[in-house]
């Protein structure tokens, strides 16, 4: 009784070359989809907040009127999320740097937003001469509110519908490196 047969496998090498290279452009394309996709999220992510806020999206609070016509007087924008425009400028997508280890760092993961060290340029509030502020902080009190001040949230619910955007953008590296291999 042979139970144990031993097969005889043989191949065309211009068959296994063409299979080997098919792989690697498949791994490449893998490779490159992985590289991208935080970057990319990041960046789409950072002009839908900016979008919601030129659109105004989330129907806000309403201003205080002293405020509004504060903000009338000086030729600030009468937008919520608006002063100057510095906030918006701010909002962009940042690189985070990651030790690997061997005491150099590799750019692999990316956050939206406003990092903490970005200042505005000073002086536009009811105070006038105040110093630079951390245009991080003025989000964040708009995002969560404060005492006399309601909450204006954006970043949470851009956030909340961004999943829904990520993963068809995962199924469209998907499709990247499905083509690859054709």
């Amino acid at each position: 009784m042979d139970l144990l047969r031993i097969m005889e496998v043989s191949f065309v090498s211009s068959d296994l070359f063409r299979i080997w290279k098919a792989s690697w452009k498949v791994f490449d394309a893998a490779m490159r989809q992985a590289a991208e996709m935080p970057k990319r999220g990041s960046r789409q992510y950072a002009q839908n907040v900016i979008q919601a806020i030129n659109a105004q999206k989330y129907g806000w609070a309403r201003h205080s009127v002293y405020y509004e016509g504060w903000k009338y007087l000086h030729g600030f924008s009468p937008k919520k999320w608006v002063l100057s425009g510095e906030l918006l400028q701010a909002i962009n997508s940042y690189p985070l740097k990651v030790n690997i280890g061997t005491g150099s760092t590799r750019t692999t993961e990316y956050f939206s937003g406003i990092p903490w060290e970005i200042k505005d340029s000073g002086g536009k509030n009811f105070f006038r001469n105040q110093p630079p502020q951390n245009i991080a902080w003025y989000a964040r009190m708009l995002e969560y509110g404060r005492k006399g001040q309601p909450p204006r949230p954006l970043f949470r619910p851009e956030f909340e519908a961004f999943k829904g955007i990520w993963k068809l953008n995962m199924f469209k590296a998907k499709g990247q490196i499905r083509r690859a291999w054709h």
